[in-house]
């Protein structure tokens, strides 16, 4: 909740860049079908000459995501969950937002229970949610009609009591000559020395696994230990930090 927060207040744009749709949805998949449950039938359709839109691929693969859970929530018995992509063209007629152009359209299906038009119409006020108190945080739709608007893009939803709900996201294509690809961020060298990451992990297949902060670094990776001999190694590294903050010898950092 508290992430959600901060990321919805701050509304920072992400890394802007060309990304494929087709890509982020067929990438998310299996992580939708395992997050999803059993009961949540999943068919993804990835349409011809779908292209590349400007966006953050980690604000889309959020959006996704977010619509997927608001499905599974509206189907509590299961039901079918239908993610569509394909390339249209939007006439201003579907909303006058959109100007004319080639389009990649994705499609979020579910069969489960509705909404009325009072519903619909407050569905992207931030904090407004049909969920029980403590079930949700109301930020989810308002996140991702965000996300749409930050790529340059309009979200549309139909829905009927009953029947089912379809999110339609109208993202504008790019060509190749229109990207345009955000400056690489500066990034400061690391300072040098001995330093020691040690990684407190639950899971021994985590934990046997080089620590990713020591890749590309003259950090040293060789404190891998797991589940309560983490724990307990990192009291032991904790003199060790106090001595590294003031220069006297390896830091030790506990995750």
């Amino acid at each position: 909740m508290t992430r959600q927060l901060l990321a919805f207040g701050r509304g920072t744009a992400g890394q802007s860049q060309p990304v494929s749709p087709n890509l982020v949805v067929v990438q998310l998949e299996r992580m939708l079908r395992r997050v999803l449950g059993e009961d949540i039938r999943i068919d993804v359709v990835v349409g011809e000459h779908v292209g590349r839109v400007q966006a953050d691929p980690l604000e889309l693969e959020q959006l996704l995501l977010n619509l997927a859970l608001n499905a599974r929530d509206a189907m509590p018995h299961g039901g079918r969950l239908t993610i569509e992509t394909r390339s249209v063209e939007a006439p201003s007629s579907i909303d006058a937002r959109l100007a004319s152009g080639r389009y990649a359209l994705l499609t979020v299906s579910d069969e489960g229970i509705g909404m009325d038009a009072v519903t619909r119409g407050r569905i992207f006020e931030p904090f407004f949610t049909t969920k029980p108190e403590g079930a949700g945080s109301g930020l989810g739709l308002a996140t991702v009609q965000r996300i749409v608007e930050r790529a340059g893009g309009v979200i549309r939803v139909a829905s009927e009591a009953g029947v089912g709900t379809t999110f339609s996201v109208y993202l504008p294509q790019i060509e190749e000559a229109d990207a345009r690809p955000d400056p690489p961020a500066h990034r400061e060298a690391l300072p040098g020395g001995r330093e020691t990451v040690l990684i407190a992990e639950d899971s021994e297949a985590c934990a046997g696994r080089d620590p990713r902060a020591a890749r590309g670094s003259r950090l040293q990776g060789d404190g891998r230990l797991a589940g309560r001999r983490g724990l307990g190694a990192r009291e032991d590294a904790s003199g060790a930090h106090r001595s590294a903050a003031d220069g006297r010898g390896d830091a030790g950092v506990a995750r």
